[in-house]
This record gives C-alpha cells, structure tokens and sequence, in this order.
C-alpha cells in the first residue's frame, strides 16, 4: 500500500470520525433536548420549569410566552393589551402574566414600547417545552396547563381566548381531573 492510499484511507477514517462527533454532539444538545421539551408540555402537564409564577394565587393564570424581537408577537400585542386591561378592570378572574427567554432589561423595554402593564417573568423556553412565540398557556391554580395556542391567532382564535377566559370567571374551581384538555395551533380552524 503505498503513501497516496494510506493518506486517503487517514482522511477517510478521520472523516468518518468527525462525522460521528458531529452527529453525536447534534444529536445529544439539539435533537434530543427539543423531543424532551415538546413532551414536557403535554396537555395536562405541570409547568414546574416556571418558578417565578406562584400558581396557588389564583384559580387560573394565562401565560403570554413572548420574545422581545418575535414579529408574530408584535402582531399580536393589540391582543395581548386587551387581554391585561380585562384583568385591572375585574372583567376576569384569571391573572395573566408574561413569560420571556430574553435579558429583563430588554424585556422592560419591550413592555414599556408596547404600553403592555402585566407582570412578567424570564423563562428558558427548553424547559417549558415551548418551540415558538408567541404561546399562551393556561394554567390551573396547581399548575398544570389547561389549553394551549401557538402562533398568532386569527380573529377566531382570539376570540376563543376570550371565551376561556371568560369560562374560568364564571367556574373558576373547576377540577382539572378528568377535563379535557386541548391544544391548537393558530393556524387551525375552531371546532
């Protein structure tokens, strides 16, 4: 075997090698991390990863989960206003609160731009299984999620919102055991 074959078996071998590397560093920061968080966020699930939100407070808690930056979420804010106003006016008995990955700083910025007076609380987005924003979770008073949208909602969409809300005003002890519970995109129709 001469000088030129061993060279091109070397660098067949090394690359071989780099690419298991490669796929198993992918594999184990990336890939496996996004299934666990997508399984996290079951219906039903505990929002455990979300620590700074005292769900015992209050019969129901609606989580905007926002980025500062997110194109979908500024669409959205119009919504989102509306939503904070029906809660300091009493119109809801459910405390909504926003949850963003990015700097505090930044986020007080952005919520002072977008006139949006809640509170709000940094989340690690993986933890939470959240893939996108904006999402809005609702949550019972032990914290488990009681429905789930993703994405910017339709006019159909905001408006099953709003009836949610104005559901847990007029039951806010409902029992999450045996409830069903339901997730929808934005994007989906209402049945």
């Amino acid at each position: 075997m001469g000088f030129k074959a061993r060279l091109e078996l070397l660098s067949n071998v090394v690359i071989i090698v780099v690419g298991i590397v490669w796929a198993y560093v992918m594999g184990f920061n990336y890939f496996i991390p996004m299934i666990r968080s997508q399984l996290r966020l079951r219906d039903g699930a505990r929002l455990v990863a979300i620590r700074d939100i005292d769900w015992s407070h209050h019969d129901a808690t609606l989580v905007l989960v926002l980025r500062v930056g997110c194109p979908y979420c500024e669409q959205s804010m119009p919504f989102y206003r509306e939503l904070a106003n029906m809660e300091r006016s009493g119109n809801t008995a459910v405390h909504v609160v926003a949850a963003f990955p990015d700097d505090p700083a930044a986020v007080q910025r952005y919520m002072q731009a977008h006139q949006l007076d809640i509170e709000s609380v940094r989340v690690n987005l993986g933890e939470i299984g959240i893939t996108g924003t904006p999402t809005l979770l609702v949550v019972d008073r032990g914290g488990h999620l009681l429905r789930k949208w993703v994405g910017a909602l339709s006019g159909a969409g905001e408006k099953e919102v709003l009836s949610v809300l104005r559901a847990e005003r007029t039951a806010p002890t409902r029992s999450t055991q045996g409830s069903i519970v339901r997730t929808r995109r934005a994007t989906e129709a209402p049945s």
